[in-house]
């Protein structure tokens, strides 16, 4: 998405006011700066650099950048056949809801709180179905 908006923004505007690759790399990785898993390619960079070698040019630094978010998303993606479990709590009743499809539970929880009712959760587990 980050090289379609710059190349969205470079074809709007003449290129003396394209940002240098040098910009682009700086904004990048200020914005993954709280993410320690992708800014471990700034490290990895800056040891680059330490040790007499070329420091990465934003083409290969961004392509990096991209491999490590497609690899964390996968990580981080719940897989597809979880199951996620919710205890909610009512005034009157405490009842459970049990989904395959982590969407349906969580549309269960939008519309207890749409309807007013106090929704907490005690536990949330995923497992394998």
């Amino acid at each position: 998405m980050w090289k379609e908006k710059m190349r969205l923004l470079e074809d709007m505007t003449s290129s003396q006011y394209h940002y240098a690759d040098e910009v682009k790399l700086s904004m990048l990785q200020n914005g993954v700066l709280l993410v320690s898993k992708l800014s471990q390619i700034r490290d990895i960079n800056d040891n680059l650099a330490a040790v007499g070698s070329l420091p990465l040019d934003y083409t290969t630094y961004s392509n990096m950048l991209i491999s490590a978010c497609n690899q964390l998303d996968k990580d981080l993606e719940v897989p597809r056949n979880s199951k996620i479990t919710a205890l909610l709590t009512t005034r009157n009743s405490k009842r459970r809801i049990t989904s395959s499809k982590v969407t349906q539970a969580m549309n269960s929880v939008a519309r207890a709180k749409s309807n007013k009712t106090n929704v907490i959760f005690h536990s949330i587990k995923l497992g394998q179905s």
